[in-house]
């Protein structure tokens, strides 16, 4: 009898100890999905420049706007998207195009993603640089290093049959304006084209710490013409 007492007991005391832990682990994740950073996404990432959490539904993104938008704050339900222009030094058929947001929330309401995202955009990621919002605007340098020349002195060809972004940066006057997705920082690679027809593979480093969002400013086109302006794609390091 008191051996079958002692084995219901641990039963009992096992059964409470189990039911404990899922409550906590339950009020963990509602806690972090209720919070004023939006919780934090499967993608695991983490913002530290200001201690916020980012991911598809977080309080920090990047975007290019769509043709005709200009950079402005966003209303949402219990809060807003501030926002500021992501690249101060582009030129001004691009700069208002360019843009960073903030969700702001003095309820503490989660970021209204659904708000934000029915705005006309060509292009946006979830921020995870570790730049205070504060800064931004301020271009972040990076340097772009041309290929070699085709051996037979020819023209050359884009890259055919490789993965990449085709939206994730612009060339206008000789400089590109970059905004990588925070899990393909490797995007490296990119082609230009100048004006005579001609294509340039160049290999883009970026700035300290591998920001998200920085400028290259490429080297002069050969024949002493001009880089087409436009949308550009870029490419994993090992495409081509």
């Amino acid at each position: 009898m008191v051996r079958r007492a002692l084995f219901s007991t641990a039963l009992i005391a096992l059964a409470w100890a189990c039911s404990t832990t899922t409550e906590t682990r339950v009020d963990d994740a509602g806690d972090a999905s209720a919070s004023v950073d939006g919780g934090e996404d499967a993608s695991g990432l983490t913002d530290a420049g200001d201690g916020a959490k980012c991911g598809p539904l977080g309080p920090r993104h990047y975007a290019f706007l769509a043709s005709g938008s200009t950079c402005s704050d966003v209303p949402g339900d219990g809060g807003t998207w501030l926002s500021r222009v992501l690249f101060a030094d582009a030129p001004p058929s691009l700069r208002e195009r360019t843009c960073a947001y903030r969700w702001s929330s003095s309820s503490g309401a989660p970021p209204d993603v659904t708000a934000l995202e029915a705005r006309p955009m060509d292009h946006y990621v979830p921020s995870c640089d570790r730049v205070p919002f504060e800064e931004t605007g301020v271009s972040l340098r990076g340097i772009a290093t041309a290929s070699a020349p085709p051996a037979d002195g020819g023209p050359g060809e884009p890259p055919t049959g490789v993965s990449g972004c085709d939206v994730c940066a612009r060339l206008e006057i000789g400089k590109v304006f970059v905004i990588l997705p925070p899990e393909r920082l490797g995007l490296r690679k990119m082609t230009a084209t100048a004006d005579d027809g001609s294509f340039v593979d160049f290999t883009l480093t970026p700035p300290e710490g591998s920001p998200q969002a920085f400028v290259v400013e490429l080297p002069a086109a050969p024949n002493g013409g001009a880089w087409r302006a436009g949308q550009i794609s870029l490419y994993e390091l090992t495409s081509f």
